[in-house]
């Protein structure tokens, strides 16, 4: 993946590091009308996918979570999931997956400050649930793109993603990755498959990588 100047910051601003949203807005700039994603039938542009971040970044922001919380999402499509995730990212919002078949006894919704699920998904117990509708989604991808979407500092000890893991040992493991080990993650794997500045390359489980 081609890396953005790390000087993302205004002159005389304090820098902060590059977010999966520069990236985006990076590509954008530099190929506004290639393919990013290809999800089933659909095909997003860069210039449609850094705009479409930007419009459900400036929606979730209205849910008033602050830095450090957490937000569950369930998984229904790509594009979808990917825009929600990284929305939240762009707010410093902690996020989890989870599947539709778990939705009923979901221990990570335990930890959620906000669960965000289709309507005949919504788990049982006292959450604060967002309906995601298709009615929902596109009146905000139908929005012009607003200005208040530029993400916000992550520090390095911030939680960034919680993950279950498989039970192996009798009971279900809840492991929160902070922004630091996440991004020590994604440069190791970029490392071992061997990415450079010229590689593409294709990616089928967004949620987990």
């Amino acid at each position: 993946m081609n890396q953005p100047d790390p000087a993302v910051a205004a002159p005389g601003a304090a820098v902060r590091p590059p977010s999966t949203a520069d990236y985006i807005a990076f590509h954008a700039a530099q190929r506004p009308d290639a393919i990013a994603v290809i999800d089933g039938a659909r095909r997003v542009t860069w210039d449609r996918f850094h705009n479409d971040l930007r419009r459900v970044t400036h929606a979730l922001r209205g849910f008033g979570l602050a830095p450090g919380r957490f937000a569950a999402v369930e998984w229904t499509t790509l594009y979808s999931h990917w825009l929600l995730l990284l929305g939240f990212e762009n707010l410093g919002v902690a996020t989890t997956t989870y599947m539709p078949g778990n939705w009923q006894r979901e221990p990570l919704l335990d930890l959620m400050d906000l669960v965000i699920c289709t309507p005949d998904k919504v788990p049982e117990g006292d959450f604060r649930v967002h309906r995601l509708t298709r009615e929902w989604l596109a009146a905000v991808l139908g929005d012009s793109p607003p200005d208040d979407a530029a993400p916000v500092a992550r520090p390095p000890d911030a939680p960034n993603h919680v993950i279950k893991g498989s039970g192996t040992t009798g009971s279900t493991k809840l492991m929160i990755r902070t922004n630091a080990a996440n991004e020590f993650l994604t440069a190791q794997l970029a490392l071992n498959a061997g990415f450079t500045r010229e590689s593409r390359y294709l990616l089928t489980l967004g949620f987990g990588i």
